[in-house]
């Protein structure tokens, strides 16, 4: 019975794995506990998180995109410094009070 209600409450979740195009960033999230698998992105998994912080001096990834990054509803303050991004729409994020991105 329980492996029955997971089954059927993981199909209930909405998964955006698509829209994370970047596979480090994808780890980091998952190296930061924000999502169980790095492989498999909910949306619910990451729509309440209010601070993301994925400095690269943290990490041994360099982050190119952050595609995704507007599943971040509750996003106010981002810390993403020294990756190597070309790119960064934050257009969805309407909560967003902060922003740290030098050195890309």
């Amino acid at each position: 019975m329980l492996l029955f209600s997971t089954i059927v409450a993981n199909a209930q979740r909405h998964d955006i794995t698509e829209h994370f195009t970047d596979w480090y960033f994808r780890k980091v999230l998952f190296e930061l506990r924000i999502v169980a698998d790095s492989t498999r992105i909910y949306e619910d998994e990451v729509a309440n998180e209010a601070v993301l912080d994925v400095e690269n001096h943290n990490f041994k990834y360099s982050i190119q995109r952050l595609d995704g990054i507007e599943y971040f509803r509750e996003l106010r303050t981002l810390i993403c410094p020294s990756h190597h991004l070309d790119s960064l729409d934050l257009s969805h994020n309407h909560k967003l009070e902060e922003v740290y991105c030098q050195y890309n």
